[in-house]
């Protein structure tokens, strides 16, 4: 199901959109597109984030993990999800 949503930019906001667009030197070819880059960013940020906290939790509380290498696995995850 999609979802169609109109937004009203003016000022600085609007001017920084059009910037990103290709026609002016930037990488979308349309608001639309830059709008969902933006959404994936924030739902990685936010998955990041959960990973962080799961593995703030478990060190704080010396969970135990059965094996270093599953220690290892959430690192690796979080590192994927941070983008690093």
């Amino acid at each position: 199901m999609r979802l169609k949503i109109e937004i009203d930019l003016a000022g600085k906001l609007k001017d920084h959109l059009q910037s990103q667009l290709t026609e002016a030197g930037g990488l979308y070819d349309t608001a639309s597109e830059y709008i969902r880059d933006l959404i994936r960013a924030d739902l990685q940020h936010h998955q990041a984030n959960k990973l962080q906290l799961l593995l703030e939790h478990l060190k704080s509380h010396h969970a135990t993990i059965q094996a270093e290498e599953e220690f290892e696995d959430l690192q690796e995850m979080l590192a994927t999800a941070d983008g690093t």
